[in-house]
């Protein structure tokens, strides 16, 4: 499971996944909560950013994070 602050006025969230970092290989859009999990994830190293929108536009990624499956 994957949990973040709502540092600013996000009102939904975009994780961005990649197989190498600084890599997006899939973004997933997800609601208003911040927090997101998952199950049968393949094994494999990813490289994970999330970035917050409002009624303003998309804000920055946040610092990307190594997460192994195992």
């Amino acid at each position: 499971a994957f949990a973040w602050e709502n540092v600013g006025a996000a009102s939904r969230f975009t994780m961005d996944v990649g197989v190498a970092p600084g890599r997006i290989d899939v973004s997933i859009p997800l609601g208003p909560d911040s927090r997101w999990a998952v199950a049968g994830v393949p094994r494999g190293t990813y490289y994970v950013r999330v970035r917050g929108t409002n009624t303003f536009g998309r804000g920055e990624p946040s610092n990307e994070i190594e997460v192994a499956v195992r």
